[in-house]
Parts: structure tokens; C-alpha cells; sequence
């Protein structure tokens, strides 16, 4: 008993001093475990074995249905749902731009210098000086996939910016979901407010969110293209 209200004290209070982590679930597992070990603890006594142990199960199973349909009700009803999660201005923050930052599409993924892309997916279609051209699929299929490459001294050594996708449904990468002809508010409901933009708004518009994609506007605000950006070029 000493040694685990030392552990739970102290696993609690070193827990608070981090952003992140969530203490009011692991304040939730002790105090469920807790009820749990107690209805199901049993003695070490001598008639342990040959105690009938059926209606502690009977108890256990009542209390666990009991509150299996208490959280069922509470869900359906709406009075027990997550707390919306907000970025800096009070906006609301998308479960889908919560997820880890992307980090390949199409075979290609953030980290690859040069000389790796072309081992890994051979010559380009096209090199436009720091743009390298890909097909996503082969030459039959309208889809290509521009990759970004940042200057370095050595073209070799030119790490991977940005990968984006440029084509059809037929033709798009799995990694993503296909965003192109989405308007700018179905693009910002599934991801959030963007955490920046740039561009001219009567041509291209840039619209780059915190999970690392990025999308391209036209001059009607549906997206032309999408794809992904190394969210430490932002730093």
C-alpha cells in the first residue's frame, strides 16, 4: 500500500509539471482500477479455494454494465463529448489537424536528399532547376508530383522542401485524401485555420496547416493542387 501511494503520488505530480499530458485520464484509471481491484479483490484466507466466488462476479459484471450504458447515454446524448481543442485565436482545432505531421506522398518523404530521390524513384519527367517532376502513377495517368529541393552546395545533398500532387482522382497518391475542388471553407472545417497563407489571391493562394499539408487556391477558392511541407522550414 506505501509503495503504490508513493508511485500514483508521485507519477501524478511529476506529470503536472508537463504540458500535454493528460492527468484527469490517469486520475480516471486509478480511481476505475481502484473500484475494480476492490470489487474483485479476494483474501488470502484459508478457504480462498473453496469460497464460492460467483455473485462477486455477478457484482463486478452489474457494475461494469451499469456504467457501460451510463457513458452510452451520456455519448448519445451529447453531455459527455471531448473538449474541442483551440489554436491561439479560439478557433476550433479539426480532429484530422491534430495527427502527426505528414511526411511522404507518393513514394516520397521528408528527409530524402537528392541523391536518394533518384535512387528511389529514378530520373525525373522533368527538372525545373530546384523542381523535380514525377509521374505518380506511369505517363497514361494525369497525375505528377512536383518535389521541391532547397539549395544547397552540393545538388546532391539538396533535401526535399515540399512534395505536392497535381492531377486526377485516378491518379492520386493514397497518403492523402483528394482534396482538389474542395472550397476553402470545406478545406478549413476539416482541418482548422491555417497556420499561415501567402500568395495573390486573384491567381494562387497558399493555404499551409499545422499537420504539414498544404493546399493551392485558385482564383475561385477551390484547391488546384495539395500536398505536403516540412513544417521545420517554418521555424
Amino acid at each position: 500500500m506505501t509503495g503504490a501511494s508513493v508511485f500514483v503520488v508521485y507519477s501524478l505530480l511529476n506529470a503536472a509539471r508537463y504540458q500535454g499530458i493528460d492527468n484527469a485520464a490517469h486520475i480516471g484509471g486509478l480511481a476505475g482500477g481502484f473500484i475494480m481491484g476492490l470489487l474483485l479483490s479476494r483474501p488470502l484466507v484459508a478457504d480462498r479455494e473453496t469460497k464460492d466466488w460467483t455473485p462477486q462476479w455477478l457484482v463486478v459484471l452489474g457494475v461494469v454494465s451499469g456504467v457501460a450504458i451510463l457513458i452510452a447515454n451520456l455519448l448519445a446524448s451529447g453531455r459527455l463529448a471531448p473538449r474541442i481543442a483551440r489554436d491561439v485565436n479560439g478557433n476550433p482545432i479539426p480532429l484530422e489537424a491534430l495527427t502527426l505531421p505528414v511526411r511522404s506522398l507518393g513514394g516520397v518523404h521528408h528527409g530524402m536528399n537528392a541523391r536518394e530521390l533518384l535512387q528511389s524513384k529514378g530520373d525525373p519527367i522533368q527538372r525545373r532547376q530546384r523542381e523535380w517532376l514525377y509521374n505518380t502513377v506511369d505517363s497514361r495517368h494525369d497525375g505528377v508530383l512536383s518535389i521541391e529541393l532547397s539549395p544547397a552546395g552540393n545538388d546532391q545533398d539538396s533535401k526535399i522542401v515540399s512534395i505536392e500532387f497535381i492531377g486526377n482522382q485516378e491518379s492520386a497518391p493514397v497518403d492523402l485524401p483528394f482534396l482538389r475542388g474542395l472550397d476553402r471553407s470545406e478545406i478549413i472545417r476539416k482541418y482548422g485555420e491555417p497556420i499561415r497563407q501567402s500568395g495573390d489571391p486573384s491567381q494562387r493562394t497558399f493555404l499551409l496547416f499545422r499537420n504539414g499539408i498544404f493546399v493551392a487556391l485558385d482564383d475561385t477558392n477551390r484547391v488546384r493542387y495539395y500536398g505536403i511541407f516540412d513544417l521545420t522550414a517554418l521555424r
